[in-house]
């Protein structure tokens, strides 16, 4: 099994996550891809959620 460091989730690509055979990913958007109290993802989180959807 390949294994991978990254410095971010926004450093996931397609391709990384094909190379490793995920078909699906869930992402907790609670303090996760948002900041705490905030209601929308912020400007990266949309600009990595918009590259990578298929």
């Amino acid at each position: 099994m390949k294994t991978f460091h990254l410095s971010s989730v926004y450093d996931l690509t397609p391709g990384i996550l094909n190379s490793i055979g995920v078909r699906c990913l869930f992402l907790d958007v609670d303090n996760t891809i948002r900041r705490y109290g905030q209601t929308e993802p912020d400007a990266s989180a949309r600009s990595f959620i918009k590259k990578n959807a298929i």
